[in-house]
Formats: structure tokens, sequence, C-alpha cells
């Protein structure tokens, strides 16, 4: 009755404007009610967001919430039937004011209404039927009274009721609720169809012991059979309706809990003259279990802190109002802003212990229910400065702050006592910011529970805070700026001393001192420029002191990174020469003495030095596919020995075993529910290849001894065999590769069918096909002659091909197959002499490592190592000037992260034939580089979305917060796959993550030009310095692809060449000209 809002969804709007703030830093920002047109809504609540670019040049997000009302006094009603004497509808009435309190003596007018259903019965095709319902409301009753009401109307007939309550002396909306009156008399009620009717219960969640009560409404009454039922049926029980407005009461038992379906099977037997009836229905009820529940309360000894002190609490753990003991507690400290940037919010505990129950017995018509994943909940961090080193004395100031941690405390170990407490302490870190507290807890019977709900802020009457790019690039000048706030004077001097070192050197004077007021932001700002040719990460210090007070101080030191003004080139270079000296820049090329790094030296006494190098390249390929991740498990796990050439293996196995378990992580993480691995992490579509190569990577690594995630094999396993067997599409290239993979661990004649099956289709495959086909029947010792014949088939000159996106084949990687089969194999015409040729054939293709693709070094290593026999090389003296790194075998010595521009020559070396590799990394002395296309063509285009005359050059230089859309256009003539991009960004420009919850409720990407062909993003990184896209496929011709940015930090900052490769074919790649931008601070 009256206007009426959806009870099932909430009705959401949006009102965006403009403001500007005074000369105060304020604003007031007004509009109206998006709701004034709707008199159903009482309540709405209104949250205010404001983006505002600080003097910092930080995006401030910030605002409020509050709750509004159409009038000063709401009314409720609540409206049930009442079963014992006087049998009617009980009505309670309250009023409420804005704050939720209930109100007294409002003068209330209830008026009840008899709600009867006319049905008719339409036929809207053959044998295809509706009803068509139409309500009738009949008042029947009113009565008068002051809040709070607890009214009784006394009814006659069955069926539907509604109470309409209004205040007549007042304005407030009128509310209205609706009931059942139940009883033999026959009730016209809706009619749904020919096989179900409506069941009616209370919302909330019932407790074990209470009663429920179901109202049916069906056009019958007679027996009902009630089963209460979750994936089995818990009970059941035979309730006689005799009407047909039905009531059933139903005992609530704690086994139903947290959920349960109760079904009605409601049967009128027939007689003489009328045939039997049926219908059936069901509906859903939760159930809370109290005793499974932990009320968890932390507690702080003081809500605020400063960096240093020590933050003390307490928690106190209860069950059912009772001191709980021996509960296990995790408390930790997270700086609130990471959980707000991805709005982390604590989930229900008990709800993941005790998931939903499934509706899936079937009863009658019940269908199965779906029960719904749960989304993996994760937490999203992004560009927090960490300060390392050592501590000078400072004038007036006691500490400097160093430790920024997001996570200021972690303990899992806790334990409540008798008294159901604990206590907890940290130190509290030197981020100035607020962390919120956390605490889970569990016991041993199975209870659960948790609160998110205490902060504590860590703040100084005087701090400091900096507003610095989160890296530097030599040659960047950079406007080094801090915000002093203070908060013990209403007016004060503060003086702030800027302190670097000599990678970075200020261009005007170290101290600034400026008025500052109470809680208002002061900045100061110091040119500085960076000359770090050694790339040194540079320490940056500010001191302020207070003039009025000088006890009164803060100091805050970070290190920065300092990247390369260009882009990095990675290189290498092999060779061989005699004992006992070696001059490095002899040998290395000009390009690289013209340069500016480092190189890596290393000298061996096995031939095959060069060849090995590919295993290293294979373990620091730095894409984020499935592909490359499981090629370094196989490089780690199936190549060891060939890492005991390599003397840097000491400090770098750490670093690679962590790589690897993480990878592990990640397949678990990204498993499909079919056991399927998608190429990317997080992606949706199984990709064949990439799964059996991850089935294959774990299988090796748990060999090696490495831990595997729980059921992680079992699953690959599954879903490699499920390809094999066809029962999940896959190509006749990726059956052959689950068979090479699944017969490392089968037994004879396992698969034998199946072998059978791609032996007989051979001819419909490729010569790797046939190479692991023959692998996969030789180590299941079966079908020897059609090994042969295999093998015999692929001894053939390897044809041209281009690469395949779906089998990631090419010619080098048929070539290596081939070699490893026949290695394996060993047929009768695998001579010596066909050996030897091989192998030098696999070396050859090996030396230039650096430009295969992870596919490529993979299987050219295993082909090599199989051929390779025994070592006979000698170990190598220990005893050269300088000293080197000694392999773990001692036949290699390494010399690393020399300066290109240093002499390194050795002596001391064995006398005779000595192989040598050089490594470098460095960037050329020019800082600006040139267009380069090598079948791509990358632009690099900017545009201002904040103001376009705004471009980045010193003419029309950005402005701090300046949101930029930097799009890519690539240009191909053919078509690429697997194409990465890198650009490598100034440092005064920050990419925009929309994926962040915060971060995308305000910037999004304006649409794309219509003229302007979109490419399909497979893939990305936002990095702190480098933004890295992927795309799968990239057709012939022009595409664009987009992201946002903004403009964070004061300068003018070098900005390297984008880069564009695909990441299987090294023939092609593109570089953009570098340039400059510059940003502004005024």
């Amino acid at each position: 009755v009256g206007p009426a809002l959806d009870p099932n969804s909430e009705d959401i709007k949006t009102i965006e404007g403009d403001a500007k703030l005074d000369a105060n830093g304020q604003a007031t920002v007004a509009c109206e009610s998006p709701f004034k047109d709707n008199p159903a809504v009482e309540r709405a609540s209104v949250a205010w967001r404001a983006d505002v670019t600080s003097m910092d040049g930080q995006t401030l997000v910030g605002g409020d919430t509050a709750t509004l009302f159409t009038a000063e006094t709401r009314l409720g009603v609540g409206a049930i039937e009442q079963a014992a004497e006087p049998a009617g509808v009980k009505v309670d009435i309250d009023a409420l004011d804005p704050n939720d309190e209930k109100v007294n003596d409002v003068f209330v007018r209830a008026d009840l209404f008899h709600v009867t259903t006319k049905t008719v019965k339409e036929q809207i095709a053959p044998f295809v039927y509706r009803y068509r319902n139409t309500d009738e409301f009949a008042k029947v009753a009113s009565q008068e009274s002051k809040t709070p009401a607890a009214l009784v109307f006394p009814t006659s007939e069955t069926g539907r009721y509604v109470v309409a309550v209004s205040a007549p002396k007042i304005k407030t909306p009128l509310v209205s609720d609706e009931t059942t009156v139940t009883g033999e008399k026959p009730a016209e009620l809706p009619v749904i169809n020919e096989t179900t009717f409506k069941i009616e219960h209370r919302t909330e969640p019932f407790l074990p012991g209470d009663k429920a009560t179901f109202t049916t409404q069906a056009p019958f009454g007679g027996v009902a059979w009630v089963s209460v039922e979750t994936d089995e049926i818990l009970d059941t029980l035979l309730v006689p309706v005799k009407g047909n407005a039905g009531r059933i009461e139903l005992p609530i038992k704690k086994e139903y809990a947290p959920n349960a379906a109760v079904s009605i099977y409601l049967v009128k037997p027939g007689g003489d003259k009328e045939l039997p009836r049926e219908r059936f229905a069901s509906t859903n009820i939760e159930v809370r279990r109290p005793d499974r529940e932990l009320k968890v309360e932390p507690h702080l000894a003081s809500a605020t802190a400063k960096p240093g002190e020590l933050v003390r609490g307490d928690v106190l753990v209860t069950s059912e109002g009772k001191p709980a003991a021996d509960v296990d507690l995790l408390v930790f400290a997270v700086d609130d802003a990471v959980l707000t940037l991805g709005d982390w919010k604590l989930p229900e505990i008990g709800p993941k212990f005790y998931p939903a129950n499934p509706f899936s017995v079937r009863t009658y018509e019940a269908l199965h229910d779906y029960i719904a994943d749960v989304a993996k909940l994760s937490l999203t961090q992004k560009g927090f400065t960490i300060g390392d080193g050592g501590e000078e004395a400072i004038t007036n100031t006691k500490n400097v702050r160093k430790e920024f941690r997001t996570l200021a405390y972690w303990q899992g170990s806790l334990k409540t006592g008798p008294d159901g407490k604990i206590t907890f302490e940290f130190i509290a870190p030197d981020n100035l910011t607020t962390y919120r507290i956390v605490v889970i807890g569990q016991t041993k019977a199975n209870q659960f529970g948790g609160d998110a709900t205490q902060m504590v802020k860590i703040s100084k009457p005087l701090l400091i805070d900096l507003a610095l790019p989160r890296f530097l690039r030599d040659g960047d000048q950079v406007e080094l700026r801090a915000v002093a706030r203070e908060n013990f004077t209403d007016n004060d001097e503060i003086t702030v001393r800027c302190v670097t070192d000599a990678s970075v050197k200020l261009l005007d004077a170290d101290g600034a001192t400026h008025a500052a007021h109470r809680e208002a932001p002061t900045v100061f700002r110091f040119k500085a420029i960076v000359a770090d040719v050694n790339l040194v990460p540079t320490k940056i210090r500010f001191e302020a002191v207070s003039k009025s007070d000088r006890q009164m101080s803060d100091a805050v030191e970070i290190t920065l990174p300092v990247q390369a003004p260009t882009i990095v080139r990675k290189e290498s270079m092999a060779g061989s020469f005699n004992g006992p000296q070696f001059d490095a820049h002899r040998v290395m090329p000009e390009v690289w003495k013209h340069g500016r790094g480092e190189f890596n030296t290393t000298i061996s006494t096995s031939p095959w030095l060069p060849q090995i190098y590919g295993l290293p390249v294979i373990l620091t390929y730095p894409h984020g596919c499935f592909e490359q991740i499981s090629t370094k498990l196989l490089g780690y796990s199936l190549l060891a020995n060939l890492l005991e050439y390599l003397p840097a293996l000491r400090e770098r196995d750490v670093e690679y075993r962590a790589t690897l378990e993480r990878g592990m992580k990640q397949y678990a993480d990204s498993l499909l529910s079919d056991g399927m691995l998608p190429y990317w992490p997080g992606g949706s579509t199984g990709n064949g290849f990439v799964t059996c190569q991850a089935l294959w990577s774990v299988n090796e690594s748990v060999n090696a001894g490495f831990e595997s995630p729980a059921d992680l094999q079992e699953k690959l396993t599954g879903a490699v065999t499920k390809i094999l067997k066809g029962q999940i599409p896959a190509s006749r290239f990726e059956k052959c590769f689950a068979l090479f993979v699944l017969a490392q661990s089968a037994s004879n004649d396992e698969f034998r069918s199946e072998s059978q099956e791609l032996y007989l289709h051979r001819n419909e495959g490729s010569d790797e096909d046939r190479a692991l086909l023959a692998i996969g029947l030789h180590r299941q010792n079966i079908m020897s002659r059609e090994r042969q014949q295999l093998l015999r088939e692929i001894d053939v000159p390897i044809k041209e091909r281009a690469f395949n996106p779906a089998t990631f084949t090419s010619m080098t990687r048929a070539e290596a197959m081939r070699a490893f089969a026949f290695d394996v194999v060993s047929p009768p015409t695998w001579t010596k002499q066909r050996k030897q040729q091989a192998r030098e054939r696999m070396a050859k293709l090996l030396d230039t490592a650096g430009s295969l693709s992870t596919q490529e070094n993979l299987w050219l290593l295993l082909a090599f190592k199989s051929m390779l026999g025994a070592e006979t090389a000698p170990t190598l003296s220990n005893a050269t000037e300088p000293r080197g790194v000694l392999s773990r075998n001692g036949r290699a010595i390494a010399w690393p992260d020399s300066k290109i521009e240093k002499v390194l020559a050795i002596k001391g070396l064995n006398q005779g034939a000595l192989t040598f590799l050089l490594q470098a990394e460095y960037s050329t002395k020019e800082v600006d580089t040139d267009r380069v296309d090598r079948g791509f063509r990358i632009e690099r285009v900017v545009k201002n979305l904040t103001d376009s005359n705004r471009v980045g050059t010193s003419e029309a230089p950005l402005k701090l917060g300046d949101q930029l859309l930097i799009t890519y256009r690539l240009n191909t003539r053919k078509l690429q796959n697997f194409v990465a991009l890198e650009d490598a960004l100034p440092a005064g420009l920050e990419v925009v993550n929309p994926n962040l919850a915060l971060v995308g409720k305000f910037f999004q990407l304006p649409p794309p030009d219509p003229q302007d062909r979109l490419l399909g993003l497979s893939y990305s990184e936002m990095r702190d310095r480098s933004a890295l896209l992927y795309f799968d496929t990239v057709d012939p011709g022009s595409g664009t692809y987009s992201i946002l940015a903004r403009a964070t930090a004061a300068g003018t900052f070098r900005w390297p060449a984008t880069q564009v490769a695909p990441m299987y074919d090294s023939r092609f790649s593109g570089l953009s000209p570098s340039s400059l931008c510059v940003i502004s601070a005024d």
C-alpha cells in the first residue's frame, strides 16, 4: 500500500561536479537529493568523495558519509499472524528519529486491508497456459494509538492482509507490511502455475531450538510431506494442512546449520468426484550456531603513537557470552592505506570454514542448486619506499625515520588464557600513517571469529613527509620536495635541511625556513641534478626543526634506486684463447667500450662454456607467462649438473629456488576447474601446451626435492591425461606432448591404445610430433619397430617453418627435438660419428643462446646435455690475479660486476686452451635514442587529459597532478604472436592502475578513437619503473593501446625508448625515439 521500493536491490545514483578550493583550502559542495521524487525513500546513505591534487603532487582521496532522512521521524511496522486467541493479525509499530532512537507518543493510525486475488487462467499457445492474478484491497478495520504500539486485529477470514500505518499529525511517509492468516476457510490467493505454490517465512536466521513457521499459499489444502534437506535428507515429517492458507511449524535443529532447504510436497487425495491434486515447493532457511562463533574484541591502550613508541593492546575472546580459553589467535597490523587501495574488508570467517550446504537431494521435482566458487582475496601493494643505510648525527633530531613498513606487526601463535585474553605489543614503525589491527581466532572445537575495527595512528607533533619520485635516472633534474606539518602551535617557523650524497647534487642552498600553521602543509623545494654514472642507489634525507621549540624535530631518510637514462642492453660474447693470461678489454666489442655499465667474465677449461650459458638465460627470462615459468622450473631441475659450471650459482641458488617455488604456487593459484592452466596467470582459457609442460616441470621439480602445493600434481596429471585421451580438445602435437610427459612415470602399456592411435595418425602431425611420440613409446618400452619407423621418417633435412603460437614450434626447436629423440631412443643408425656431429650442431646453435626463445634454449640444452658424456676438462687454478669466484666443480672461474670502463687483466690462469664468456649490461653514453624498425614500428604519443595545451616540453610543461593518456601505436606488416611491449617510464610519472578498487573510482580510460584499431591486451604488469604490456596476437597493420598515468614529481626527466618485440622470434623488434618529460610544480 503506497509508494514502494524493491527490498532485494539498492537504488544507487551518482552526482558529480567540480569545486575550487579557496585560500584556506576549503570548498563547499552541495546537491539536491537524487531521490526527491520518490516518496518511498525515507533514508538515503550519502557518500561524499573528493579527489584533490595536493601540494606535494599526490592525488588525495577523502570524503565523508552521512545518512539523510526525508522526515525527522520515521515509522516502522511489522505484521505477523497471531495464532493464539484472539486469532488475527498482530501489529507492532515504532517511530525512530535520525539517530535510530525510538520516539514515544507519536500518534499513529493503522488500517487493515484484506487482500483477495482474482485469478484467470489463459491459454497463450497450444498446451501453454498462464495465470493472471489481480489483487483487490478491502479495508476491514482501523485502530489508533501512540508509539510504541502493539495492536491486534481480530480476523474472521483467511488469506493475505496488509497493514498500512501513517502519522496524521506529522509529515512522514506511510509504511506497510503484509502477512497471511491461516485456517480452514478457503482463501483467494495467487496461483503461480500448475506445479508449485508460495512459501513464506521470516528472513532472519533461526537458532537451534527455535520453531520456524512456514505459511503456504496454495490452491488447496491436504497433507504436506515436509523434508529438510542439504546434500542428504536430514528430517521428514507429515503435517495436515486444513486449508489452502496453511501453517507448518518446524523445530530447528543444530544439524541444519548453516543452511538447509525445506521442501514441501502437498497432496490432496482424490475421491469419487474429484481427482487427486499435488503441488511442490521449496525454500531455504539460514541457521546460526552461536556455539561455533567467537566474539573477538581487540582494545588498544592508545589510539595514537609516535614512531619508535611501543603500541600495546589486548584481545578478549568470548563464546556465547563466556570467556573462551585456548583460542589460537593471529594478530597483525597493516597500513590501512594499502587495505583501502584494494577495498579490502575482513571476510566473515565462519562461512569460509562452514560453507553453505548444497541443495542436491532430488525429491519430486527438486532441481540441483549451483554454488559459486569463493573468489580469491587479494591485497595489492604498489609504490612503497623502503629506507636503509647508516645513520649520521643530526643536530636537534633524536631519530631518523628509516623503517617504513607496510606490515608493522605479525604474530600467529598467540593463545588466550582462562580469562579469554591475550596481550600484544610492537614498536611503531616510521610510517606516519594509520595501521589497522586485524585479529583472527580459532579453537580446536572449530569455532571461528575475527575483528578488524581497531586502528592506531602513527604521528608526531612535527613531522615531515616525502614527496619524491619512486626512482631517479642519471641526468634527471629533479625537485626534491618535502611537506612539513605541525600540530603543537598555531603559528611557527620551520627550518628544513636537505642532505644528499654524491650521486645527487643540490643546485641551490641545502636549507630553507618557512612559516607554518597548525595542521597546514608547508612545502619545501630543493632543486637537484642526478649525476650517477655508476647507477648506485642514492640516499636523500630531510631534517626539520621548529624555531619556537628546538625539541620539536623530525628527520626522514630513504634510498632511491638510480636507473640508466636509456634502455639497458644485455649482450654476451664467447670464444677461446690460450692461457695463462686474459685481457677482457682486448676481446670485448667496441660498442661496449663506449657504453657504461657492468660486465661479467667467466673462464673455463671446458670447451662447452658458451653453450652452458643458455641455462642462466632460461632462468632469468623476464616474462611472467606460464610457458616461461615452467621452462625455468625444467631448467633448474633437469639441468642441475650444468649449473655446476656457473661460479655465481652459490649466490643465485637461493634466488633461483625462491623463483621456482613461487612459480609452482602461481600454478596452484591459476589452475582452472578442469585442471588446465592458462597461458597467463589469472587467465580463464586453458592452454594444452602450457598444461603439459607445467606437469613435466612439477614432476621434475618434485624429483629434485622441491615441495609441490597440495593436489597440484594430481590435478595437472588428470588434465594432461584427458588431453591424451581426447576428453579435452587438443591438437595432435599436444597429445604427443602429453604422452611424452605422462610416459615418464606411467607403467608399461598404460597408454598403449592412445599410443597406437597417435602412431596410426602420425601423418597428420609434424616432425616434432613424431620425435615426442618416439620418446613416449621408448619410455613405455612398447612398439619397438614403430619407434624405429618414426625416427626414420624424421631423419631428413629440417623444413623451414613459421612460428606456430599453438605449439611454439620453430626450426631450431624442431632440430633440437629430433636430436634429443635420436639420443634417447639410440637406434642402430645413431653412430658415434652422427652423435658427435649432432653435438657440434647443438653447440653451434647454442652460441646464440641470448637471442633464442625459451623453447629453443630448453630443447637445445636437453639435447646437448644428453650427448655431452663424461667431462674430461681439468680444474682451473684458483691462484689468479685478481681472485675470482670458483664454480662448484672447479672448472670455471668468474669475475662478476666489473665496470666496463675499467681494465680487467687476469693472470695466473692454466696453460693451454681455455674458453671465455663475457656478459654485459650497459647503456650507451648517447642519451638520445633514434627510432629502430626491425619488422615493427612503435610510436609513443602522450595526451594531457587535464589540459591539452600542456604537452611536457620546457615551453609547455606538465603540471603536478596532470592526468595523461599514453598511447602506443604498433605497426607491422605480418602477423605477430606473443608480443611484449616495455616502456621504461620517466621518474616524474606514475602509471595509474584502474584495477585497484580505490583508484578505479576516480580514473577511467576515455573511449578509444574510432579510427584506431584497439589491440587486444592479454596480460599486463604495471611496475614503478616501467609498464609491460603483452599481446598474444598483433594483426598486420596499425593498432593502438593506451594506459593512464599522472604527473607526481617536478623536474626534467629522461624518458627512454619504448621497446617492442615478439617473445619467440628475435628477428623482429622496434624502438621508439627517447624523449624528455618536463613537469612543473607551479
